[in-house]
């Protein structure tokens, strides 16, 4: 019933868990950015709070390729693009160093 449905809104009940992990976990690779002025997170990086970010970006990038059990969403691509994140990062840090 719509009671039901507005008694679990109110105590912040996940509808759809897996968008509900994907956006937390954007959240922690926007704030890389924030803190590092890019989306160049090395694989082995944990956030202060314990999450593998280093792996997260790992598996994004994968998903891309469809060579992981990741799903990315075009909606999701989408705003990594947004956001500048890197999709080839051997490419950008060998264009970096080719450029000094």
């Amino acid at each position: 019933t719509n009671q039901k449905i507005q008694r679990l809104d109110d105590v912040g009940f996940v509808w759809e868990p897996l968008e509900f992990t994907w956006d937390r976990s954007f959240e922690h690779l926007s704030t890389y950015k924030q803190q590092h002025g890019d989306t160049l997170v090395p694989k082995t990086f944990v956030t202060a709070d314990g999450f593998k970010l280093g792996q997260w970006t790992s598996c994004q990038r994968a998903a891309r390729k469809g060579q992981n059990t990741c799903c990315i969403s075009e909606e999701q691509i989408k705003r990594l693009d947004e956001l500048g994140f890197v999709w080839e990062p051997h490419t950008t840090v060998w264009n970096r160093g080719f450029q000094h």
